[in-house]
């Protein structure tokens, strides 16, 4: 729910989150979501999963050393087929593992 800075529209934007990692040239990243990831202007819509790993496979042709990316999906509320399987999407795209936790810290 973020609102627009710098030129760009808010929301929940893995596609930026995703963008700022690639440019920090780490070996190993985190991300901890609640699988929503969304588009202040597409009016809160879902960012599709194909917009992110284009994202991944961009990094990936500019440099093929990209960081592994191991997802954490937290389920805070309903849990939702399409997240989990664009978190774990990213996680399979750069080599990284996936893991669903409940909002009790319990993993599943």
């Amino acid at each position: 729910t973020a609102g627009p800075q710098g030129g760009r529209p808010g929301g929940t934007r893995h596609d930026y989150a995703l963008e700022e990692l690639f440019k920090l040239r780490p070996e190993v990243a985190y991300m901890l979501s609640d699988g929503n990831a969304t588009a202040s202007d597409r009016r809160g819509a879902a960012i599709p999963a194909d917009e992110l790993l284009a994202i991944i496979d961009n990094a990936k042709k500019n440099d093929p050393s990209i960081p592994r990316i191991h997802t954490f999906y937290y389920l805070t509320g309903a849990d939702k087929a399409s997240e989990e399987k664009m978190l774990r999407a990213i996680s399979r795209r750069t080599g990284g593992k996936f893991a669903k936790v409940k909002v009790d810290g319990r993993r599943r």
